[in-house]
């Protein structure tokens, strides 16, 4: 049967759109699953800001905007020391453990105290990311995990983090909207992480505290031997949990005899 030529204008017609649509999907990346450091891009260029104080001195515009993004008001009303080469990460970490496994900064004095404890040891020591780990994960076991009180630990810490996360909801990333800044904050952000297998975890995330968790779960991980049993909660999304988990995981390898002979071994290094 021979074919009309509206037909054929038909047929090339719908080729063209064809085309055009697998060129906007490459375009917009469509194709395949982002990268992290994108996902982080485009989620904390639509977050919130946690906070709002500019830091003349201390921290470059990037270093500004990231304490903006991941680092809240109630956190930094507290006087926080900690070793330099692990404070961005540290931050991050304490301010997870206050707002939703504690729901409290009070505890922030203690980390103080340590930090002035250092210094008497040694006038240029502050706590680094290790003793952090450590306190916070033996003061968790050992106020929160008798077993009436650990559901309710639990369940208040997942109810904190669900009401924080503020979920960007877009249904696909569009590179060309990522400001050049946020993909230099991301590649900062992404720096942080260690354990690669967290990391491809985090273009699962929803929102800023989901990344958060991410990170603080991270920050434990070196000191978990069962770590399965944390990346089974973070591969399901349950971030809280997982962060819950993996520091009681945690401090049963570690003691208040551990941090005590890593404060000494700090002060003699």
């Amino acid at each position: 049967m021979r074919v009309s030529l509206m037909d054929d204008l038909t047929s090339i017609m719908d080729d063209l759109k064809q085309g055009q649509r697998r060129s906007n999907l490459e375009d917009l990346k469509l194709e395949r699953a982002p990268t992290p450091e994108q996902a982080v891009g485009y989620m904390l260029m639509r977050s919130p800001n946690e906070s709002n104080r500019d830091y003349r001195y201390n921290f470059d515009p990037l270093e500004n905007l990231y304490m903006k993004k991941l680092v809240s008001e109630r956190v930094l009303e507290n006087r926080i020391i900690m070793d330099a080469d692990d404070y961005f990460k540290g931050i991050v970490f304490l301010d997870y453990y206050a707002n939703v496994i504690r729901g409290s900064t009070s505890f922030l004095s203690d980390m103080y105290e340590i930090a002035q404890q250092l210094e008497g040891l040694r006038q240029d020591l502050d706590p680094d990311l290790k003793l952090i780990v450590t306190y916070t994960s033996i003061s968790y076991i050992s106020q929160f995990q008798m077993p009436m009180r650990s559901q309710n630990t639990t369940s208040s810490a997942i109810r904190r983090h669900e009401s924080l996360n503020t979920i960007i909801s877009d249904p696909y990333i569009s590179l060309r909207e990522i400001d050049p800044t946020y993909s230099s904050l991301a590649s900062m952000v992404c720096s942080q992480f260690q354990d690669e297998r967290i990391k491809g975890m985090i273009p699962n995330a929803t929102g800023a505290y989901d990344l958060k968790a991410l990170m603080f779960t991270d920050a434990l991980l070196p000191y978990i031997e069962s770590k399965e049993l944390v990346y089974h909660r973070l591969e399901i999304n349950e971030y809280a949990k997982a962060a819950m988990r993996a520091l009681a995981l945690a401090a049963k390898e570690l003691s208040y005899d551990t941090m005590n002979e890593y404060i000494e071994r700090l002060g003699g290094s």
